[in-house]
């Protein structure tokens, strides 16, 4: 995060992407196998996998 606030700013309105950042650090730290899945025009943040376990994972900072 330090390196993406040094080229771009640091900018309260981002927490959303910087927290999305960390959740994928964390599950990759667990160690899976992390990817972005995409269906047509619908988007899922992670789909991790590790050991033939398969789970899809959205993250979202607020809901209104």
């Amino acid at each position: 995060m330090g390196l993406r606030h040094t080229i771009n700013g640091y900018k309260p309105t981002d927490i959303a992407k910087m927290l999305e950042n960390d959740v994928f650090a964390h599950l990759v730290y667990c160690g899976y196998d992390v990817k972005i899945g995409q269906m047509n025009d619908l988007e899922v943040d992670f789909v991790c996998e590790r050991g033939g376990e398969k789970c899809y994972s959205t993250f979202t900072y607020e809901i209104f």
